[in-house]
């Protein structure tokens, strides 16, 4: 199985660009599918203003995380689960199911 690889999305979005929810919106689809985003670097690629959003829809069952950095640090979020979510879709059930 291959690791996921954490990208920094922060480091994408620095450079200048005319229409900034284009930007994003083409950023989210041209990392990999496996990239990993953190929960303020996924929350700008989904074109919200701040992360709480993000976990809202979270607790609305909208999304899941993939894991926590560390174990225990913030959530993090694959890119191909925020593509889902932006189209609409429901997230995909656990591979191991619904805990």
């Amino acid at each position: 199985m291959q690791e996921s690889q954490i990208i920094s999305v922060s480091d994408a979005t620095a450079s200048t660009s005319t229409s900034i929810g284009l930007h994003r919106a083409r950023l989210l689809y041209e990392l990999p599918e496996d990239a990993l985003a953190t929960t303020r670097e996924a929350a700008t690629m989904c074109g919200f203003k701040t992360p709480s959003a993000l976990r809202k829809a979270f607790l609305e069952g909208r999304i899941r995380p993939f894991c926590k950095r560390g174990g225990r640090g913030t959530w993090m979020w694959r890119v191909h689960d925020l593509r889902r979510f932006v189209g609409g879709l429901p997230p995909l059930p656990d591979v191991a199911g619904d805990r």
